[in-house]
């Protein structure tokens, strides 16, 4: 899933046929002290926007938040965990630093 979108979702795979990548040899040069990125949009109407980072969100240089991290966390087990069984097993994993083990975590990856 891409954001709310699946992978067979037919605007993102319409949005995806009108995709072109190319490299900026401008931002190259500043790899690897960053990872830029750049993305213009061109509207039909030959209207454009773009918006360049210097760093990826999750990088050391621009962190996800707690709320990100447990978002991104939902968003990858969505198609293995129940909603309910994420919640336990979040509540699980926060609770590590009490625990005397790693059995209730282990329990509810296996169970």
């Amino acid at each position: 899933m891409i954001h709310g979108y699946g992978k067979n979702d037919p605007r993102l795979r319409e949005v995806l046929a009108s995709t072109e990548v190319i490299a900026d040899p401008e931002l190259n040069k500043l790899y690897p002290d960053k990872f830029p990125a750049r993305v213009t949009i061109t509207l039909k109407n030959g209207a454009s926007f773009a918006e360049t980072v210097l760093f990826p969100k999750g990088d050391p240089q621009d962190p996800l938040s707690a709320a990100e991290i447990e978002a991104k966390f939902r968003e990858n087990v969505s198609a293995t965990f129940t909603p309910g069984r994420t919640d336990k097993l979040l509540r699980a994993i926060h609770s590590l630093t009490e625990a005397r083990n790693v059995d209730a975590v282990s329990a509810l990856l296996h169970g």
